[in-house]
């Protein structure tokens, strides 16, 4: 089943999407702060964030260089 969202949607969703994306990246960058070293699988898991969203608000924040990531392996 696909799902479409009328256009007229998008100016009232915005703002509510970004404010989702504000608290995620708020918690993301608290526990960080609290468990340095942590993987991204475990902020996914402990925070209940969406992985891609998690992965996302990372790389924000690395570019802003409020976090930095390291490869595994």
């Amino acid at each position: 089943m696909r799902v479409k969202v009328p256009d007229t949607a998008d100016a009232v969703t915005m703002p509510f999407q970004r404010e989702a994306y504000d608290r995620a990246a708020l918690k993301i960058a608290e526990y960080v702060k609290k468990h340095p070293g942590c993987l991204t699988r475990e902020i996914t898991k402990v925070l209940k964030i969406d992985p891609l969203l998690t992965v996302r608000i990372l790389a924000d924040l690395e570019s802003k260089g409020k976090v930095r990531s390291e490869e595994l392996g």
